[in-house]
C-alpha cells in the first residue's frame, strides 16, 4: 500500500494490525481507510456537477427576464408625477420665503414706528 500524502511504501503496525505507518510523514493510517479512501469516486462514475445553492438555468432566466421587464417599466414611468411632488417642494419654498420677507417687513415697520414715537417724546 502506499501513503496517500507522500507515496511511500506503507508498513504495518507492530502494536495494532489496524495501522500502516509511513516512516517519511511520521504518519499513522487505519488500513481500511488507505485501501479505500471514502473521498474518490470510482472510475466508471462521474461526478454530478450541480450545486445546490445555484438555480437551474431556466429559473435564472425566468428571474432576469422579470427583473428586466420591472426595470424597463420603472425608466417608462411618466415624469409628471415626479415634477409633481418637485413642485410642491418648490410652492412650500416660496411660501417660506414670502412669510419670512412679510415678518420682516412688519417688524421693520413696527421698528419705525416705535423710534418715532420716542423721538416724538425727546422733543416734547
Amino acid at each position: 500500500m502506499k501513503c496517500p500524502v507522500c507515496a511511500n511504501e506503507l508498513r504495518k503496525s507492530q502494536k495494532d494490525p489496524a495501522y500502516a505507518l509511513c516512516d517519511p510523514c511520521k504518519k499513522k493510517f487505519r488500513i481500511s481507510s488507505v485501501a479505500k479512501p471514502q473521498n474518490q469516486i470510482p472510475q466508471d462514475q462521474t461526478p454530478d456537477t450541480s450545486y445546490s445553492n445555484i438555480p437551474s438555468r431556466e429559473t435564472r432566466e425566468k428571474g432576469e427576464r422579470r427583473i428586466r421587464q420591472e426595470y424597463e417599466a420603472m425608466l417608462a414611468l411618466d415624469d409628471s408625477k415626479d415634477s409633481s411632488k418637485r413642485g410642491g417642494s418648490k410652492i412650500l419654498k416660496f411660501v417660506i420665503v414670502l412669510v419670512l420677507l412679510v415678518g420682516i417687513g412688519l417688524a421693520l415697520v413696527w421698528l419705525n414706528g416705535h423710534f418715532q414715537i420716542l423721538d416724538m417724546l425727546d422733543i416734547l
